[in-house]
């Protein structure tokens, strides 16, 4: 019986660890905002362009989300939070293939209006 015990509380420990980790892999540190935009530049002309697929789109979209997570590196952090939720809203509608998206994600992508306000000069 103790035996039985002990193989349980191993069971146990081991199946709330691996459930642990899936819970902290959520909270994964965000790419490096410099590693976000070497990436994202080919997907965006694409989208530009009209020939980009479902992977450029997912792709462009996990980017901004990721960039989202990050904290500026200069300038106001609403203002940040505010530019990157666009970006994130009219990626996840060219995900969704709604009517317009593309148009609205050309006027939301203006890389002078981040750069800007939150670039290190």
């Amino acid at each position: 019986m103790r035996h039985l015990n002990s193989l349980n509380l191993c069971a146990f420990a081991i199946l709330t660890a691996g459930g642990m980790s899936t819970l902290f892999a959520a909270d994964a540190k965000p790419k490096a905002i410099k590693q976000i935009m070497k990436q994202m530049k080919a997907p965006v002309d694409k989208v530009k362009k009209g020939n980009a697929t479902d992977a450029d789109k997912k792709k462009l979209l996990e980017l901004y989300t990721d960039l989202g997570k990050n904290k500026p590196p200069v300038g106001d952090a609403d203002n940040w939070k505010k530019l990157t939720s666009a970006l994130v809203d009219a990626t996840q509608d060219l995900v969704d293939d709604k009517q317009g998206a593309v148009d609205e994600f050309n006027k939301v992508v203006d890389c002078a209006k981040c750069h800007t306000a939150h670039r290190r000069k």
